[in-house]
């Protein structure tokens, strides 16, 4: 796979290889190589996936439920807020900005056909997100 003097050759050349991993403070780091010149280092954090797998057991319907509409919206609120907070410290970070308005209103359309489908169970999920009126 690799050529001589260290450079990743043609065929790898443009995608992503996964070269090395390693854990520090209980986030797992894995180094990624798109060329011969970009290393790039991407952050895995396991916390997210037991915060999703808590969400998910909290707002589900019935024992299998993944993907109901209130699971769907807990899940999309947790991303925002978490957005939110990282945008008082990154101010400029725009693309990021406009992936927020898009789950925003990806949250609005389904919070729409709640309302419209079980009005008890829409009160109840804003009532325990604290979010709208």
């Amino acid at each position: 796979m690799l050529r001589q003097r260290g450079k990743i050759s043609r065929a790898l050349h443009g995608c992503f290889v996964s070269v090395a991993c390693f854990s520090f403070n209980g986030i797992e780091w894995i180094k990624n190589f798109q060329s011969h010149r970009k290393v790039t280092w991407r952050c895995i954090v396991a916390q997210d996936a037991t915060r999703k797998k808590e969400i998910i057991e909290k707002f589900k319907t019935h024992d299998t439920d993944t993907g109901s509409s209130e699971v769907q919206i807990a899940l999309l609120s947790e991303r925002i807020t978490y957005l939110t907070d990282h945008f008082q410290t990154h101010k400029k970070d725009h693309h990021s900005r406009r992936g927020l308005l898009k789950l925003v209103g990806q949250r609005r359309s389904l919070l729409n056909y709640l309302k419209s489908k079980n009005i008890d169970r829409y009160r109840t999920l804003i009532k325990e997100l604290g979010i709208r009126k």
